[in-house]
């Protein structure tokens, strides 16, 4: 099927939206009291699946955050939608990649491959994926060529899937890769990070025997998903899209999941077929101008296997086709930003927003009453051990230190004079929902080394990419 039949066909699909309720109960989103929903995060994301319009229009509140603390911001020597990562917003970004990769290859025990870039726009059966992606598809024209960049982890992963000898022993398999991927969004749609031309995209594709085993897979990712999200404090609405015969004989599949998620949920009942799965959900998270963004999803596909001529030998000795499991944490990009609307939400309410000690790119900052003790801070840098600690060396007052410590949301410093050098004992000032509960003692290095690693828990850990000097380090703001 060429791109314009695919285009075509897709957008003859009708559907109609319901709200699912765990104890079964659902209703049609036309005829359903959106004032009643006492979930606030599916209130909103339900007024947007209606139709309803963003009455603020202002530019989402986490681009103010990742430019004030020199993270993130535009690239004007770029196309619109690209952005460039400062040093800070680099290590926060590969911090968020190492946990996608810690949880595909050691919690879910996938393998990792790298497949390219560009693809062939005349291949027919990535002309007919690409029309699901609502035209949206980054195309370059290279000689007499019309190449696609990728926009999804599937084009490379099936090719080198044709070629894997793959039998029903070896599954279920998943497969996991981490991309830049493009969109090409409407100049009007983009929206910082949450809706942007180049992404970075960490994706897991599960190859399983049957539909049984698919479905199994899928309740597995769903459920990991689901505590993620929840152990990084993202909220979110929940969605599922599915076909009419899928849901005719697997709603209770569906509801499962919203009984393990605690949540009532929209389902979207298309007539037939419109894109590669019967089912997909979607993990909505809803920013500080009510504007739902897509993070996790999980998607169980059951028809890419034949077109794009993948599968297995079973125990027969015959080749079947697979049932393909797609599922991904989300952008790294889209996580960000939710993770930076959150700050946003803390100053709402009155409270010193603070990034997720583990995502923080200074986690403890010494700071010398003058240059007398910058020294004695060298001297006891050695002693912290998987802390990205640094010594803000300028020659300022203590009181400029300390304001440039809390306008950069550092989760803890100490400030270091005579009593410290003599006592070894340094009273550390804390912010952030990990210390919430910790007493104001003061500590020895070795206390603040198992307090702070506490706080880091089994997250990744990168040093800093900036120097451990405060006098010494690049700038890009004014927050100094």
């Amino acid at each position: 099927m060429d791109y314009k039949s695919a285009k075509n066909r897709r957008e003859k699909v009708q559907s109609r939206t319901i709200i699912l309720k765990q104890d079964g109960f659902e209703k049609p989103l036309e005829n359903y009291n959106l004032d009643s929903e006492k979930d606030s995060q599916l209130k909103v994301f339900l007024k947007r699946e209606s139709g309803a319009e963003i009455e603020n229009i202002e530019a989402p509140q986490h681009i103010k955050i990742m430019q004030q603390q020199e993270l993130i911001d535009y690239e004007p020597s770029s196309d619109i939608g690209h952005f460039r990562f400062y040093p800070k917003g680099t290590l926060m970004k590969n911090l968020i990649e190492d946990l996608a990769e810690d949880i595909a290859i050691n919690k879910l025990g996938a393998i990792k491959i790298e497949t390219p870039l560009l693809y062939r726009a005349e291949t027919p059966d990535i002309a007919e994926q690409a029309a699901s992606f609502h035209e949206r598809d980054y195309r370059v024209k290279l000689e007499d060529r019309e190449l696609l960049l990728r926009f999804a982890g599937d084009f490379g992963l099936f090719s080198m899937m044709k070629d894997a000898k793959l039998t029903y022993k070896n599954l279920p398999l998943r497969v996991y890769e981490i991309s830049n991927s493009f969109r090409f969004e409407q100049s009007g749609e983009l929206s910082g990070l949450k809706r942007l031309r180049a992404f970075t995209m960490p994706d897991i594709h599960c190859f399983c025997k049957n539909f049984e085993s698919g479905l199994e897979e899928y309740a597995k990712l769903h459920k990991f998903y689901d505590h993620l999200l929840h152990e990084t404090e993202l909220p979110f609405a929940l969605a599922f899209r599915t076909v009419e015969d899928f849901w005719s004989q697997n709603k209770k599949f569906i509801l499962d999941r919203l009984k393990e998620s605690k949540k009532d949920g929209l389902v979207e009942i298309l007539k037939d077929m419109k894109h590669y799965w019967n089912l997909k959900n979607e993990f909505q998270y809803i920013d500080n101008n009510e504007d739902n963004v897509q993070l996790s999803t999980v998607q169980l596909d059951i028809s890419d296997s034949k077109r794009y001529g993948l599968g297995y030998v079973d125990s027969d000795n015959q080749k079947k086709p697979m049932v393909i499991v797609h599922s991904s944490m989300g952008s790294v990009e889209r996580i960000l930003s939710a993770i930076f609307e959150e700050r946003a939400r803390e100053m709402k309410r009155g409270q010193k927003p603070t990034f997720p000690y583990w995502l923080s790119p200074t986690q403890l900052r010494l700071i010398p009453v003058n240059p007398t003790f910058i020294r004695y801070c060298e001297n006891i840098l050695s002693e912290f051990k998987g802390i990205r600690v640094d010594i803000d060396d300028r020659d300022e007052s203590v009181g400029k230190k300390v304001r440039s410590a809390e306008k950069e949301w550092i989760p803890a410093y100490a400030v270091i004079g005579e009593i410290e050098s003599a006592s070894n004992l340094y009273n550390l000032k804390l912010r952030g929902k990990e210390f919430s509960n910790c007493l104001g003692e003061k500590l020895t290095t070795t206390e603040i080394n198992k307090l702070l690693l506490n706080a880091q828990g089994e997250k990744p850990y990168r040093d800093s990419y900036l120097n451990k000097k405060v006098s010494k380090k690049i700038r890009f703001g004014s927050l100094y």
